[in-house]
């Protein structure tokens, strides 16, 4: 093991507290829960034949040929999406990180890069839709009283309607008429704050009222769009140097009932990259699943 500091033995046997250290340092760069248990799945990393390895160092060697070295960047916020999470860098130097969930198979996050130029405190949300036709549509259907008036408003053709009004289950029914918008509030499914970086693919960075994910090692849960573990350090991170953006001003901000539009003096580029394999500030080579 790389990761061990003993002197090691073919005779000795024991599974003792420097062992222990290293098949948890081991188990961290492999995203696995760093519990020191060999289970089926560390032996299966542990057994990894040194040429995989060494196909995967050389696969994302390429691959950052294709994007930015994030050390070589001044300042930008990097979304590595294999390992579920977001790094931000300023100088060179990162100064926050945080776990991300991620967009699933079916709906997965794109590799790009773009810039956030915005931050919605307190956001609405335009429900997509596909959403309407796919999730909504069935729940109106076997209860059209299923959505809270006070969260959710309903529209058809730009006029705002009741949904208990309306013949969910008409064969003809056509869900391009209807537009679904989610109020503010700590239910809201942005969460309280949005932040905006236009791009072709509609995605953007934003909380999440479904904190329990964050526990989980596989991330990949959202619909594209990347739902943060700790937005308001974020937006402090971001405000960070302007004018009246105090801690509390974004606590106000983001508890607001009406949703507010805040201009960055400074955009931060954002790279969404797709790395297997990568080595740490430490020197450590980090590996995770494809």
């Amino acid at each position: 093991l790389s990761d061990y500091r003993g002197k090691i033995s073919e005779t000795e046997l024991t599974y003792d507290e420097k062992i222990l250290d290293a098949v948890k340092a081991f188990q961290n760069r492999h995203a696995m829960n760093p519990d020191g248990i060999l289970d089926k799945e560390t032996i299966h990393f542990l057994n990894m034949p040194i040429k995989e390895k060494a196909d995967l160092i050389a696969i994302n060697l390429e691959r950052l040929r294709w994007r930015p070295d994030l050390k070589r960047e001044k300042d930008g916020i990097v979304v590595n999406v294999p390992e579920y999470m977001l790094r931000a860098y300023k100088n060179g130097k990162e100064k926050l990180s945080m776990r991300v969930v991620l967009g699933s198979e079916y709906t997965p996050t794109p590799v790009f890069q773009d810039t956030i130029k915005y931050i919605v405190f307190s956001p609405t949300w335009n429900v997509p839709k596909s959403i309407i036709q796919e999730e909504f549509l069935p729940k109106l259907i076997s209860n059209p009283e299923h959505f809270n008036p006070d969260r959710f408003k309903f529209y058809k053709d730009g006029q705002e309607i009741d949904p208990l009004e309306e013949e969910w289950d008409d064969e003809d029914i056509d869900t391009n008429a209807y537009t679904v918008v989610e109020n503010p509030g700590d239910a809201n499914s942005l969460g309280r704050v949005k932040f905006i970086m236009p791009n072709d693919f509609s995605i953007y960075l934003h909380d999440t009222p479904a904190d329990k994910l964050f526990g989980q090692e596989e991330r990949a849960l959202s619909h594209g769009c990347i739902r943060l573990e700790h937005p308001e350090e974020f937006a402090h991170y971001l405000l960070d140097g302007e004018k009246g953006w105090t801690e509390k001003e974004i606590q106000d901000a983001m508890s607001s009932e009406k949703p507010r539009q805040v201009n960055l003096q400074k955009p931060y580029p954002v790279y969404i990259v797709y790395r297997t394999a990568w080595v740490d500030d430490n020197g450590k080579v980090h590996f995770r699943n494809d």
